[in-house]
């Protein structure tokens, strides 16, 4: 059976043995050819074109999905482009714009190690007999505030505030730092314990320096310093 389309809108139908013979429509009078039947070959052809011209699409929308308009000269430019070859126009990386607006590992851990620092600092670090226990904060001879406390609290701040700034690489210096005045401050005890006859073989580390410890290692972590020793050793000649 073969469907023909009359221009008044009418569909007849004809039988496939009358193919390539004339036919009035009965509505219009319309004079209208029967067509032929493809033959198998010219049925797989069209089919194969038809497949052809699916897949030709499918590459050209693929394509144009890759693609943009840039916001200066309207021409389509790479979505990965950093600058436009037309216009010159730039644009950030494609990696950045993926990422922006998320938190990074390199600033949780700045974050943390700088607030564990800051609250380390008021975490008893040396017990005294009789006396107690005195944080980080305090002079271990005198009891007063000491300069090496205020400096740690002061390295904090400046961590998270670089971590905000995402300036990761001054972490390193700022972690450094924190391990230098940690040494100070235990020699400083150290010192008294050698020092006092009476409360001398008493004075103990207490648990407040793992905290500082713990601050400052997560500080260097954020730096990337595992990259930086991977380097070193890397470069190394033995």
């Amino acid at each position: 059976m073969i469907i023909i389309n009359c221009v008044c809108g009418q569909t007849l139908s004809a039988d496939e043995e009358n193919a390539g013979r004339t036919t009035k429509c009965p509505v219009c009078g319309h004079v209208l050819k029967v067509p032929k039947l493809p033959s198998l070959s010219e049925a797989i052809n069209q089919a194969e074109q038809a497949m052809e011209r699916k897949e030709q699409t499918t590459k050209q929308e693929k394509g144009l999905a890759k693609l943009r308009e840039c916001l200066d000269c309207g021409k389509m430019i790479s979505r990965k482009a950093q600058s436009c070859p037309h216009c010159g126009r730039k644009y950030p990386s494609y990696e950045s714009r993926e990422t922006e607006g998320a938190i990074t590992k390199k600033q949780v851990l700045g974050f943390v190690g700088s607030i564990i620092l800051f609250v380390g600092v008021f975490m008893p670090v040396v017990g005294i007999p009789i006396i107690a226990s005195m944080n980080y904060l305090h002079n271990v001879h005198t009891g007063k505030v000491s300069w090496n406390g205020i400096v740690v609290i002061c390295l904090a701040v400046i961590s998270f505030f670089l971590t905000i700034a995402k300036k990761y690489s001054g972490l390193w210096f700022t972690g450094l730092a924190c391990f230098g005045m940690f040494i100070l401050k235990a020699i400083e005890i150290q010192a008294e314990r050698s020092k006092s006859k009476l409360f001398g073989p008493g004075i103990q580390f207490e648990w407040g320096w793992a905290v500082l410890i713990i601050g400052a290692v997560l500080l260097l972590a954020a730096s990337g310093i595992e990259k930086k020793l991977f380097i070193f050793f890397k470069n190394k000649k033995y």
